[in-house]
């Protein structure tokens, strides 16, 4: 589970048409402009008659013989739905440039991406470095599983996620789960949890939806990240209406690839009941990897 922006892209005649956010579920911002900056999104999908020549497309295809009745309508006309996201080696670009300049560093990846996509300025969105990956596959077309939505996806010319896996019991997602988990560091971008979804199209369809989320798919979160450090010094920040709020400086911390050296202490309730003061050890979360 890529903690990026989702985004959904329309192609026509094989051509890109227009990108737009989630929105409410049903309308979105158009963003077309912006993520044509994105240079893992193609423009243009792939040529099938080049892209069938390939051995490993060769293989896929008498793995799943669908494919081939398939891909032919979804090179004219289809939505890819994916993240837009930031490398962690992007957002340490990004930092760098910031400190460079004299401004505040981003809180952290999925923010940036988010801004990045609603720039008004394009140009910003390219110099931002972002990336593009597909998860699903929409067309007239019915596409029988979403792992071959993945697939084709592949085919078409988009990044998919690597490590995937199809999972034909409850016992292997449970063993899946610890495996990705351990494999979270490692990862060049951020991921918040896997995602369990139903294999088959039909089944997942008929599960419906509640409100913005299907039925037939479900997050499983990671544990947030933790680190220890110290409250170098508690100073007061005045907001916008002029309400005081206490901040504590803490010696830098690395939590989740972002490293953290303040936290506002806005509950003041709970910082009397932990007698919150200048030089305690404390412990910093990041929620959600937020």
């Amino acid at each position: 589970k890529i903690d990026g922006f989702a985004i959904s892209l329309t192609y026509e005649k094989g051509i890109l048409k227009n990108a737009s956010t989630r929105g409410d579920g049903s309308t979105g911002e158009d963003v077309t402009e912006n993520i044509k900056m994105i240079e893992s999104i193609p423009l243009r999908l792939a040529d099938l008659n080049e892209i069938k020549k390939e051995k490993e497309i060769q293989t896929l295809f008498k793995r799943f013989p669908d494919l081939d009745k398939i891909l032919p309508a979804l090179s004219r006309s289809c939505e890819i739905r994916g993240e837009v996201y930031m490398t962690k080696r992007a957002f340490a670009a990004a930092n760098k440039e910031q400190g460079k300049r004299g401004l505040p560093h981003f809180a952290n990846p999925r923010n940036i991406a988010a801004g990045s996509v609603r720039q008004l300025d394009p140009a910003i969105t390219a110099a931002r470095r972002l990336e593009f990956s597909a998860y699903d596959v929409l067309a007239e077309t019915e596409i029988p599983t979403h792992e071959e939505k993945h697939i084709a996806a592949r085919i078409l010319g988009f990044k998919t996620v690597d490590g995937v896996k199809h999972c034909k019991n409850r016992e292997e997602i449970m063993e899946f789960y610890p495996h990705i988990l351990k494999k979270r560091e490692s990862l060049p971008f951020l991921i918040d949890g896997i995602v369990v979804q139903v294999n088959q199209t039909q089944i997942f369809e008929r599960l419906g939806v509640a409100g913005k989320a299907p039925r037939g798919a479900i997050a499983f979160k990671f544990p947030a990240e933790e680190s220890t450090t110290i409250i170098k010094d508690i100073i007061l920040q005045v907001g916008r209406t002029g309400v005081l709020t206490p901040v504590a400086i803490l010696l830098p911390v690395k939590v989740g690839g972002v490293t953290i050296s303040r936290a506002t202490l806005h509950n003041m309730d709970e910082i009397r009941r932990l007698d919150v003061r200048k030089g305690d050890t404390v412990i910093v979360e990041r929620a959600g990897d937020v």
